[in-house]
Order: C-alpha cells, then structure tokens, then sequence
C-alpha cells in the first residue's frame, strides 16, 4: 500500500460535495492526529459528523445514528474475527452509515483487505494516505489569499466571528479556519 493516492483537508471535503454516498479509507501512521483534521473536513462539506470509537469491533458500526455521515477509529486494533464479522455485517452497516470514512494505519487498512475482502471491495480504491504538510506555505497562503479576496474579510474577522458563533454556514469558511490550523474553532456538529 505504499503508492496510495494522497488527501488532505480540502480534497476530502470536495470528495464529500459530490457523493451522497461514500466509503472512504484514510491511512495516516498515526490516525488519533488526524482526526480532528478529518472531522474538520467532513464538517466542511455540511455533513453533520457521528465520531465512532469501534475499537470494541463492528458492532459499535452496526446501529444507526442521526447523522448522515460516520467517522471511524480504532479498527487498527481489531483481530482476524472482528474483521470477518465487519465481512458479514457490511450491508447492515452501509445501510445505517451511507458515508463511513475510516482513520486507521496502513497495517488496519491491509488487514481489512486481507481479512474482509467483501467490505473492501465496497471503498472502491477509495484509500488516501492522509498528507499532514500536504501543501506548502505557499500553497496555504495562496489558499488563504483567495478566500480572503473572494469574501472581503481578513483571518483575524474570520476567527472572531468563529470564536462569537457567527461564522456564515459557508464551507469556505470551515476551510479557511482548518488552513489556518484553526479547525478547533468550527462549530459544533448541528448548528448552521
């Protein structure tokens, strides 16, 4: 799994803006450190986030929960029988959780291929390795730039309206926060 294609925050979002539903697999060395910056993304293209500790095994999956979209941990730690019986229960799952993105190690994603061959075949080559400095300063500048001269509003205007709960509902703006390394300021799942 080393040629894997890479993500970052803004090309996650921009996945979720075209698919109303969606398996997607990010493999990061480290998964806790990401995913915030996941959620963030997720949050960013308006989907209201359920994060999903399923290191107990797949029935932490199996019910649905009222948000459209599911944020997974903790399947790096799964064993062989946890991985087949996420196998088994796969229709159930898609059904309650029609966007699962699933954080987990290059050794988790491996083993899900290995041992549950069916539930892989459902994220389709979607498996990104996650880029933690996937853009370069100038590259998140120019970003920052753009949004500041497409909305009028400079990264100071920006974060007081986060911090005073009046960000506009706009996805820019969940960007613009996550690009200035902000994204603990989004607002919480369910609000505008």
């Amino acid at each position: 799994m080393t040629d894997l294609p890479t993500t970052d925050a803004a090309d996650l979002g921009m996945a979720f803006d075209l698919a109303a539903q969606a398996w997607v697999i990010v493999v990061h060395a480290q998964p806790a450190t990401v995913v915030r910056a996941v959620q963030g993304a997720m949050q960013a293209a308006d989907l209201a986030v359920d994060l999903v500790d399923a290191t107990s095994g797949p029935a932490s999956l199996r019910g649905a929960l009222p948000g459209p979209a599911t944020l997974a941990v903790g399947l790096e730690a799964w064993e062989p029988h946890h991985w087949q019986h996420f196998d088994e229960l796969r229709e159930q799952i898609r059904e309650a959780r029609p966007i699962l993105v699933v954080v987990t190690t290059e050794a988790g994603a491996a083993a899900m291929a290995r041992e549950a061959p069916q539930a892989w075949s459902y994220f389709k080559g979607a498996v990104l390795r996650w880029v933690d400095d996937g853009a370069t300063p100038a590259q998140v500048e120019a970003a920052l730039e753009g949004l500041r001269s497409h909305w009028g509003k400079t990264d100071a205007e920006v974060v007081a309206l986060a911090v005073a709960g009046e960000l506009p509902p706009d996805a820019d703006f969940a960007t613009w926060l996550v690009l200035m390394g902000r994204d603990d300021l989004l607002p919480p799942r369910g609000t505008p």
